[in-house]
């Protein structure tokens, strides 16, 4: 067995013997052994799926959500109205919400510099 094969092992609480089964395919891994694996800082996606999960979002969508998380709900329901309309995903008729009325009352003969 390999040293990370051992250490695995050490981990999750298997067996030495069963861990070559379990990289073969003939054996399937315990959700408790996933568990402990978790806990001592194993990426147990990566065991199950081979994909990395600090792979799953970017460094700049990992920002954007946390910046959003920080918001309240009026400015979330605000990035998510110039988000949408950005990405074509809502039509221009729909996107008038309080948001985009707090941004302009239409009242006001407000027409812009010249």
């Amino acid at each position: 067995m390999s040293p990370k094969q051992l250490k695995f092992a050490e981990l999750s609480g298997i067996d030495n013997t069963l861990v070559s089964a379990l990289e073969n395919g003939r054996q399937l891994i315990r959700a408790e052994h996933l568990a402990r694996a978790a806990e001592a800082g194993v990426d147990v996606l990566y065991v199950v799926t081979g994909q990395r999960s600090g792979a799953l979002i970017s460094d700049s969508e990992s920002r954007l959500l946390d910046l959003f998380r920080s918001l309240g709900t009026e400015a979330q329901a605000a990035v998510l109205v110039v988000v949408g309309c950005m990405a074509g995903d809502m039509p221009q008729s729909k996107a008038i919400t309080t948001a985009s009325i707090a941004l302009h009352d239409g009242q006001s003969d407000y027409k812009g510099e010249k």
